[in-house]
Formats: C-alpha cells, structure tokens, sequence
C-alpha cells in the first residue's frame, strides 16, 4: 500500500500529475474570456483529428460540378457526403433516373480517379424540387 491517498489517487506521483493537470486546465479556463459551446469545442476537436476540413463542400461542389458536366451540374447541387455516400439534390425525376440509370458508375469513377482523397463510394441522388429553374 503507498503512504499517501487522495480520493483514489494511490501514490504521490499521481498526486502530483494530478495537481499539475488541474493547475493546466485551470490556466486555459481562464485564459478565454468565455465558456465555449459544445459545438464549438465538437468542431475543434474534428478539425484537429482532421475528420473534417473546413471547405469540405466547397471542395465536393467543384468537384461534382467537374465530373458531372455543367448541363447536370446547373440542374443539381451536393448536399453532403455520409459514410462516403455522396447525396447530390437534383430538380427533376426525369434528371434523377437518368442519372441513376446511365451516369452513376462514369462520374463515380471520374469522382474517383481525380478526386481521390475524397474516398467516395456512391452516389445518391435525393429530388428537390426547391432547384427547378422557372425560367
């Protein structure tokens, strides 16, 4: 047994590992002038991981707007990208068949071939009507 316990804490190193960490996380505490968000510490912590990066969807869209070709492009927009699934919204059923139907399998590859890093796996596509041109 070690001569000295506190709260669980059973030697003196400890201690003294613990009282250092508090003296830290005290420090940075203070040192903002604010309690941060959960969101806000969420998205520190992704970004440092580097789960995210921070122009993700501007980076997917000219991505998708490249692969796709501007007639589909105009017609479309990415919404997001989930368990490497790639949601693009399209206006029309029409839009979304053929593109289910006949440009799945070439613009996959094409994502693929020069947008790598991305690592998408599919596509699917979800109809908005809120993208129809009324022109």
């Amino acid at each position: 047994m070690s001569s000295c316990r506190y709260h669980g804490i059973d030697n003196a190193v400890d201690l003294q590992d613990r009282v250092k960490t508090d003296s830290v996380m005290r420090r940075r505490m203070s040192d903002s002038s604010r309690p941060q968000s959960l969101g806000e510490a969420l998205s520190h912590l992704i970004q440092a991981k580097g789960i995210a990066k921070p122009n993700a969807t501007a980076e997917l869209s000219t991505a998708w707007r490249e692969t796709a070709g501007e007639r589909i492009a105009s017609h479309s927009r990415v919404i997001n990208v989930h368990r490497g699934i790639l949601n693009v919204a399209v206006s029309s059923s029409a839009l979304m068949g053929e593109l289910s139907a006949y440009h799945r399998d070439p613009i996959l590859e094409a994502l693929n071939d020069k947008y790598e890093h991305l690592k998408i796996k599919g596509l699917k596509f979800r109809l908005r009507g809120d993208l129809r041109d009324d022109s």
